[in-house]
């Protein structure tokens, strides 16, 4: 069983009728008043069938905009407010996470510090039993000798494999991930525009306005002219049923 038509017989048919006379039009060259005539003629045919069939459109599709209208309205209603809870605790997650994470450099930033500060007493160590071990030598203490220069390799041992632990941000959960994003604001356009324009790079983020441009032109009655923006004249045909 083949579903319903949402258009009425009446409007296929108008369309169909619209269509039979789309299909009889050719091109049309003007080069005396009579064609233009016809043009006219023409032009009001094809309005008078877009009308019939565009009144029929909205009258049909009316009853059904109204009801993706309730039913986008109730569910968007909800939808919007829980979008806007979660961004709350969103940034509320984000603000607790940056003090964290300045928490976790600070402390990562002592304990290299701390590291550092053993790696050095460690090799200051290694150095001072490495001199013993030679003065020892000189004095013919080999045994002395020996557990200095012994003492010597292990502090060296050590100073070479100290490190700081890492210091994980403990705000992290399974399942969410927080990364840093940069926002721009405009604060003076001029200088920002200027400087933009001096690199090659950040000159394809500069947008005009056409079509502000367009209207400011057309107000002007084309008598203005800006350097790089080429005006031209055109005409359109305006034709009322």
């Amino acid at each position: 069983m083949s579903e319903k038509s949402l258009i009425p017989v009446e409007t296929k048919e108008k369309i169909e009728k619209a269509l039979e006379f789309f299909y009889t039009l050719k091109e049309v060259k003007f080069s005396n008043d009579q064609e233009y005539e016809n043009g006219v003629e023409l032009c009001r045919a094809i309005k008078q069938h877009i009308k019939v069939i565009d009144d029929d459109r909205k009258i049909i599709v009316k009853p059904l905009n109204d009801q993706v209208g309730e039913i986008n309205g109730e569910c968007n209603g909800v939808i919007n407010k829980l979008k806007n809870a979660e961004s709350v605790i969103k940034r509320g997650m984000g603000e607790y996470f940056a003090a964290k994470e300045r928490r976790r450099i600070e402390d990562q930033r002592r304990l290299e510090a701390e590291a550092e500060e053993r790696r050095r007493q460690e090799e200051e160590k290694a150095r001072k039993e490495k001199q013993k071990a030679e003065a020892y030598r000189d004095q013919g203490r080999d045994e002395m000798a020996d557990k200095a220069e012994a003492r010597a390799e292990t502090a060296a041992s050590i100073a070479s494999t100290v490190t700081a632990p890492i210091v994980e941000n403990t705000a992290k959960v399974s399942g969410t991930t927080f990364k840093k994003v940069f926002k721009i604001s405009v604060v003076d356009k001029k200088p920002a525009v200027e400087s933009m324009l001096m690199n090659d790079i950040l000159l394809q983020y500069i947008s005009i306005d056409e079509k502000g441009l367009t209207r400011l032109v057309n107000a002007q009655k084309g008598n203005i002219e800006i350097p790089g923006i080429r005006i031209t004249e055109d005409v359109q045909v305006g034709m009322r049923l």
